[in-house]
């Protein structure tokens, strides 16, 4: 299996990466929704454990917070991936909608974002963007993925997730440091232990645990990308146990281990 070869960029709630084949991303699940466009090339890209589809130029896979997927580079060529951070599809989107279980609907055309992607890879390979435009490029392909795919967008709403399950998910990422149980996360709910576990997966189709392991792991990526970030500093922030069950947690998630990772974005 060849490693992720990547770059990234984040700002404003978008956080963008470019990932050039021959690479491998093993399947992993994260909160953010994330977009996956070819630039060039071709992509296997896998939903859950059987749904598969190729990915070529001109094409979007749309991937909802917490499902399961992968990534394969079939020939050389470039592969974008957008996240959109939770806040931002809270005010945008309805992820309890069931289109966006609809596997039938996690891929398809967007050809008509493929010019600002192509300028966008072009601009962010040769220099360090400013965030305003990192921010707009993950805006606008974002909002022009859920249109294309028949997904409403809804500026100024709030998501339809209960008031106990937002309350709990912005309490996570205040705590993330903090030793987090399921006794506590109900507590913050005002919920019993086993109705919380049924908003999670109503709400986010997860589990709490599994909730709480996927943003400690974005957390982690972003101290990460931060100029001689400390690896064991960052697994005590994010709340990992140890350096090296952060080690494991992180390279199983994302393909390589946190200082390889980190070492990536010190030649950015």
């Amino acid at each position: 299996m060849h490693p992720a070869t990547l770059s990234e960029w984040g700002a404003g709630g978008f956080l963008i990466a470019s990932y050039h084949a021959p690479t491998t991303i093993p399947s992993h699940a994260h909160f953010p929704l994330q977009l996956s466009l070819p630039i060039s090339g071709s992509w296997l890209h896998t939903f859950g454990t059987a749904t598969s589809t190729i990915l070529t130029p001109g094409m979007a896979a749309l991937i909802p917070p917490g499902d399961m997927h992968g990534t394969r580079g079939l020939a050389a060529g470039e592969l974008i991936t957008i996240n959109a951070e939770l806040e931002w599809c809270e005010e945008h989107c309805d992820l309890a909608a069931p289109a966006l279980r609809d596997t039938k609907r996690r891929a398809g055309n967007a050809a008509h974002l493929q010019p600002l992607l192509a300028h966008a890879s072009e601009l962010l390979g040769e220099h360090q963007p400013d965030e305003l435009y990192i921010a707009s490029v993950g805006l606008t392909t974002t909002l022009g993925v859920i249109h294309a795919f028949g997904l409403r967008a809804r500026p100024s709403t709030r998501i339809r997730l209960s008031v106990p399950l937002r309350r709990v998910t912005r309490w996570v990422d205040e705590h993330l440091g903090d030793r987090i149980t399921l006794p506590t996360l109900a507590r913050v709910a005002g919920c019993s232990q086993w109705h919380l576990i049924r908003l999670f997966n109503a709400g986010l189709d997860t589990s709490p645990a599994r909730y709480v392991v996927a943003r400690r792991l974005e957390r982690a990526r972003q101290l990460l990308r931060t100029p001689g970030a400390d690896i064991a500093e960052v697994a005590l922030r994010c709340g990992f146990s140890s350096q090296s069950h952060f080690t494991r947690t992180f390279a199983r998630a994302f393909g390589q281990s946190p200082g390889a990772y980190r070492s990536k974005r010190s030649t950015l």
